[in-house]
This record gives structure tokens, sequence and C-alpha cells, in this order.
């Protein structure tokens, strides 16, 4: 499965990184000629890796690429790339609303965020759409490449031919605030003022009145409040995410 993430990969960059858990595991993809390999560090789960391959990216954009997501293409991945332009942090958006872990993201202001993220304790991809400035959104579904950001981590999901859903529209997120200081009008729409007030409320708010329930509900899940990150979870369960 790696060999076709990195194969398409490959096709839209000529540095390719690699992210492991240990060097054992390196050994086992030395197959992969020209990819150079960096070990987790940092954090728990997926977010140990981007930041371990953001440190040592050359470029000034990066592609976050999951391994579970064989059947991507270097067009698909060449649509994050030319939509970078003016944003942060460039992803997709599923039909069903959710967002997955492939994207495009400024270096420089990728690692800033990193460093962010990993002082206040979070490690959750959705942390990094949730704490970026300047987001892009782009409809897998009007693009027709719905059926090549399928997850597959078991037999049953080779079956899986497309997500389905009614979200067939780009989606654009420009927020006014910093990431040194955190100063800025908008603060209070992302992750950093749900974080410093504790009140998740002007967040998932500003994510329901632009159309994300996704971001939405993982913000609803930072809640003091059992009852509220229950919502949360009934949010994601709607969207078919477990």
């Amino acid at each position: 499965m790696i060999k076709r993430v990195f194969s398409a990969a490959s096709a839209v960059s000529s540095e390719v990184i690699i992210a492991v858990n240990d060097w054992g595991r390196a050994l086992n993809y030395s197959v992969l000629q020209g990819a150079r390999f960096v070990v987790d560090e940092g954090f728990r789960g997926p977010l140990g890796g981007i930041f371990s391959g953001l440190k040592t990216c050359s470029g000034d954009v990066a592609l976050i690429l999951p391994n579970d997501m064989p059947r991507v293409t270097g067009r698909s991945l060449s649509e994050l790339l030319g939509g970078v332009d003016g944003f942060d942090v460039v992803t997709f958006i599923l039909p069903n609303g959710a967002l997955e872990a492939v994207m495009a993201i400024k270096v420089e202001e990728g690692r800033k965020l990193m460093e962010l993220l990993k002082i206040h304790g979070r490690n959750k991809i959705a942390d990094i759409y949730r704490g970026a400035p300047r987001i892009l959104l782009l409809s897998a579904a009007r693009l027709g490449i719905s059926s090549e950001l399928i997850n597959v981590n078991t037999r049953n999901d080779l079956n899986l031919i497309e997500v389905r859903g009614d979200f067939d529209f780009d989606i654009s997120l420009k927020r006014d605030f910093d990431l040194d200081g955190f100063s800025g009008a908008d603060v209070q729409k992302s992750l950093w003022g749900t974080i410093l007030t504790g009140d998740p409320w002007s967040e998932a708010i500003y994510y329901a009145e632009m159309g994300i329930p996704f971001l939405m509900a993982h913000t609803l899940l930072d809640s003091r409040s059992p009852a509220v990150r229950r919502v949360g979870r009934a949010f994601l369960r709607g969207l078919a995410i477990p």
C-alpha cells in the first residue's frame, strides 16, 4: 500500500520524506528508492510524523499524505498544491463533510503551528485545521476524486467505491489572528480561543455558519460539559465517522 502512496507523492515532488515510529520499520521500506526517513517525535499518533517531516523538509510547501490512502493520485495532490496560494493549509472536504489527513501546508507556518500544538498537548489532525488562520477546503465531489480518498485499513475497505454526501462546494476560512501571541479579531473563532477561554461556542458557531459540521463537532468535544461532548460525538456519527 505504501508503494502506491509513494508513487503518487513522487509524481509531484522530488523530495519524499517517510515518517516511521522506529528505524526498524524504515528498513522494511528500503525498496522505496529515493525516500528519506525520519522518526516520529514530539507527539503521540500521526502528528508525530507530521512534526518530524516538517522539521526536515527543505521546501516552502509540504504535502502531508497518510499511508492508508493507496488510491490517491498525483492529480489529486496537484490540486492541493495549486490551491495553497493565500492559505496556510489546503485539504479536501469529502462528500460526507469529513476532513482527512491529506493536505498541503506551508512549511514555516506548519512548523510554528506544530510547536504550539505540542505545547498545548494537542494530538488530532483536526487541530491543524482548527489552529491555522487560513484554510481552504477543496470539494472532493466537485473535483471527482472522492474514490481516491478512501482509507483502506481492512479487507472490507477495498470494496468501498466512494464516500457519498452533499458537500460538493469549496470552503475557505480566512481568520484574522496571528500565531505569535494569538492577536487578532478572530482568535475566538479558532482552537486557540477555545483553549484560552475554555468556551468552545464561538469557534463551534463559526464552523456551523461556514458549513463545516466536522470541525464544529470536534470543537464541541473540547467542552467541559459531558452533555455537549455527547452532542459532538453524535454529529460525527451523523457524518458516518466513528
